[in-house]
């Protein structure tokens, strides 16, 4: 058996070393970096799906035709006696113009309503949190104090309440691309009992149902707020309360889902596939080729590209899970919101004062006057 490469065993080597808190660190600051865009990439992209793809598909068929049309004895008189029909071309060129702007309308849509989903999801967990650490009466939560970044001595306060709310983004993301969830580099990872549990609920040992990460987490935070109520840190109300902002959590979540797996009829697809390629045949063959000849060939290009370009496009982008950050030029919407929530939520439990106490403190929370006229709306 051949030795292994000395470098892949120093690597290894290093990762063993490392120790868990120094790792949960440097999967954090991963997390949080922004990673740079790569426009000029996903430009290049869409201008080949866009221009590129469907135009050369045109010129090669148009090609095709001008030869047939030029070299053949009698096809140019055999088309216009058997294929040219008006009618059809037009029935068949209203019909395509319908479905490809029925589906651009779909794409655009769904695009915009899983990002204000995800959003929303987003916000819930910052409000879920702001509720958690205000509710509790005494103020006792279980807080850890962790390393901001391995290579200064700052250090920020996190509970397992905020821990869980900052990963649930993260599971929501990585769930709809379609990617593996690696548990130890989310949030939860700062606690081996938190990360425990997620993994016992995904893959439990014994014959209990696996169950999605994203519901584990659901369930870690009822677990939490019921051992809340069990510790008289909360009353009955007050968990109500809670449940009532999970429960818009699981909301949110469920209309990504339904927004993300939805598609439409296989008909619809198959139909437009179909027309397109019905249709520009008899266009190509019958109406452009016969008159223009070798002018056809640019001019079957730009009808392409106008019509199949832009709903190439708007399929791309129609969900926006999928689309990685170094492919895109739309805003990394999703990537940049699961960000915010972390840091926000790292924000809420940054002091171990209870939210209501800080009215009490002579702090810049304190009421300002407000000038005459002007609006009062986000005064505190």
């Amino acid at each position: 058996m051949q030795a292994g490469v000395p470098g892949m065993r120093r690597k290894w080597s290093l990762v063993r070393q490392k120790s868990v808190r120094d790792l949960t660190t440097m999967h954090r600051r991963l997390r949080l970096k922004k990673k740079p865009s790569q426009f000029c990439k996903g430009f290049w992209i869409d201008v080949a799906l866009a221009v590129v793809v469907p135009s050369t598909l045109g010129i090669v068929f148009t090609l095709v035709s001008v030869l047939i049309i030029q070299y053949v004895d009698g096809s140019a008189e055999w088309v216009t006696e058997n294929l040219y029909s008006p009618q059809v071309t037009t029935t068949l060129g209203t019909f395509l113009s319908f479905l490809v702007a029925l589906r651009l309308e779909h794409n655009l849509k769904r695009n915009a309503d899983l990002i204000n989903h995800f959003n929303d999801l987003c916000g819930a967990c910052v409000n879920m949190a702001v509720w958690s650490r205000s509710l509790v009466s005494s103020g006792k939560l279980t807080y850890l104090t962790l390393d901001e970044d391995a290579t200064t001595t700052r250090t920020y306060q996190q509970t397992d309440v905020g821990l869980i709310l900052a990963s649930v983004p993260y599971i929501v993301k990585f769930t709809y691309r379609k990617i593996e969830i690696r548990h130890d580099e989310l949030p939860i990872g700062s606690n081996a009992v938190l990360l425990g549990r997620m993994r016992e609920l995904v893959n439990p040992k014994d014959d209990l149902v696996a169950v999605s990460p994203f519901l584990a987490s659901v369930m870690m935070l009822g677990e939490l707020f019921d051992g809340f109520e069990d510790q008289r840190l909360i009353n009955a109300p007050e968990l109500s309360s809670l449940l009532v902002q999970l429960n818009a959590l699981t909301a949110h979540e469920g209309a990504i889902a339904g927004s993300s797996s939805y598609q439409p009829p296989f008909l619809l697809d198959g139909l437009l596939y179909v027309v397109f390629v019905l249709y520009y045949a008899l266009m190509i063959f019958v109406e452009i080729t016969p008159s223009t000849e070798w002018q056809s060939l640019w001019i079957v290009a730009v009808l392409i590209v106008a019509n199949f370009g832009v709903f190439s496009i708007s399929n791309r982008y129609a969900n926006p899970f999928l689309v990685r950050t170094g492919r895109t030029t739309q805003k990394t919407f999703i990537s940049d919101a699961a960000r915010q929530a972390e840091r926000a939520i790292e924000g809420v439990f940054a002091r171990r004062t209870r939210i209501a106490d800080m009215t009490n403190l002579d702090t810049t929370f304190a009421p300002q006057p407000v000038k005459r006229g002007v609006s009062s709306m986000f005064r505190v």
